[in-house]
């Protein structure tokens, strides 16, 4: 098969990107030609440079625009499936599906149908099932109310469009369901990981080249409010004053500075903001890390954290929402927060190696078991050949 996978971001952009192209190698291991069509660049893969429609404000437009670079493209590589990674692009893949007769699949790893912020929660952090013209009349400031019920208008009428796809994909239950609630049947694939991708250098190596000798903690992703990294520095500011640990914060978003400067502030000298990193080395930080945690506020749909925690046999503290409750078994593989026990779990794993080396084993085997890059591209394989033989 020749396929043609739409990323409108590149790689770095989030877990998503990483994700698709994960599951790009797979399919190639498999003999199948893969194609990125995307603002950025996919290394090993041929790739056509889509331009960037950010700045257009009409979304109709966009889509005609967009459609009609990738008519082009299918047109001149002959493609048999064009694969949209997310719900940005789709509407403009379908276009082009349909316009081309080839088959065509949508891959969703959020709440971008429910929500104009794609995370279904309002500006206190609390969650709601959907957006609706009242609650964005209520939370958004006026100047805001025509854009974002603009925005809303075309979502909600993109429901029907959705269901034109010869395949919808979730990548989580959460987001399964949420797209349940809409009227839009998916099928489940989990997100894959090379059990095979491994950073050779040893512990020991690494965190001299860091300069590394205490206990270590990382999180690793977008630093937005959703994501709670802000919360759970406050709430283990004394520990990390008072402890000697190191706190690794890798990653970049809107609440970098504030959570820059709530560090200066308070002089939590082992706290450490690092910015954004590639895939490659976010894998040696966690090779060299004791504990990985996630400490999402919103029903994070499946956090890719999680998975390469368990890819480098490392035990998990993540609060009790969202996919994180598919990924870790509460005592097996790491521990689901439910009463902001962050410090307490902290210390305990601090005190006991073997019970990390014991957590870190059983989620390696997890991962084995349900997310190893070579099932999950056969079963994605099985899922293309199916719709092919369609009418």
């Amino acid at each position: 098969m020749k396929i043609l996978i739409v990323s409108y971001y590149p790689l770095g952009f989030g877990g998503a990107e990483v994700s698709m192209k994960i599951l790009a190698s797979g399919l190639k291991k498999l003999g199948h030609e893969i194609i990125f069509a995307s603002t950025g660049h996919y290394e090993g893969y041929k790739n056509y440079k889509l331009r960037n429609y950010r700045k257009i404000p009409f979304f109709f437009l966009r889509d005609n625009l967009l459609g009609n670079e990738l008519i082009k493209i299918i047109n001149k590589e002959r493609i048999d499936i064009i694969h949209s990674n997310g719900y940005y692009t789709s509407l403009a893949v379908l276009k082009a599906a349909k316009k081309t007769g080839i088959k065509s699949v949508v891959h969703f790893r959020d709440y971008a149908l429910a929500c104009v912020k794609s995370t279904c929660l309002d500006s206190s952090n609390k969650e709601h099932e959907r957006d609706t013209y009242r609650h964005i009349f209520v939370e958004y400031f006026p100047l805001r109310w025509i854009w974002e019920f603009y925005k809303w208008s075309y979502i909600k009428r993109s429901w029907k469009k959705i269901k034109q796809f010869d395949l919808v994909i979730s990548n989580s239950n959460p987001v399964k369901e949420k797209l349940k609630s809409l009227g839009i049947e998916s099928t489940y694939l989990a997100n894959p990981v090379d059990l095979e991708e491994r950073t050779k250098t040893s512990v020991k190596e690494l965190r001299k080249e860091y300069k590394i000798k205490e206990f270590t903690i990382l999180y690793a992703g977008t630093l937005e409010e959703h994501k709670g990294i802000y919360e759970l520095l406050v709430t283990l500011k004394d520990f990390l004053i008072k402890n000697k640990v190191r706190f690794i914060i890798a990653g970049k978003g809107s609440s970098y500075f504030k959570i820059l400067k709530y560090i200066l502030e308070n002089t939590i000298i082992n706290a450490k903001m690092i910015g954004m990193k590639q895939h490659e080395e976010i894998m040696r930080l966690y090779k060299l890390s004791d504990l990985i945690v996630v400490p999402s506020i919103w029903k994070e749909p499946l956090p890719r954290t999680i998975l390469e925690a368990m890819q480098n046999n490392k035990p998990v503290l993540a609060t009790n929402v969202g996919g994180n409750i598919d990924l870790i078994k509460d005592e097996y593989n790491g521990y689901l927060i439910k009463n902001n026990e962050w410090e307490q779990r902290i210390k305990e794993l601090m005190k006991n190696k073997s019970l990390r080396e014991k957590l870190g084993r059983n989620g390696r085997k997890l991962l084995e078991e349900k997310h190893d890059l070579k099932k999950i591209s056969k079963e994605l394989e099985g899922m293309y050949k199916k719709i092919l033989i369609k009418n």
